[in-house]
């Protein structure tokens, strides 16, 4: 099934706040940048504004928060730095295959 510009107006309908804001100046406003959206460029770039922003933010809190228990021994400690480090070194954008 081809996503239309139908698909891209009712998905408007389903959010609200930041994200509805980011939609309304990025995809429908008069002088936005780009002018025609396809469904999945819509979906991409809300991923990449908001939810991929919060990924990043809790990887990076869960790395400056890390802390050596003794009880818990090196390698834990190692392990949760290594993956904070990790996620949030991820690839920052989903692009368009």
């Amino acid at each position: 099934m081809e996503a239309t510009t139908e698909h891209i107006f009712v998905l408007h309908e389903f959010i609200d706040g930041e994200a509805r804001n980011w939609f309304h100046h990025h995809v429908l406003h008069t002088n936005r940048d780009k002018q025609d959206w396809t469904f999945k460029e819509v979906l991409i770039g809300l991923y990449n504004c908001f939810v991929n922003a919060a990924t990043m933010q809790e990887a990076r809190e869960a790395f400056q928060t890390a802390v050596y228990d003794a009880q818990m021994g090196i390698q834990t400690f190692y392990e949760a730095v290594h993956t904070a480090a990790a996620d949030s070194d991820a690839e920052s954008n989903v692009e368009e295959d």
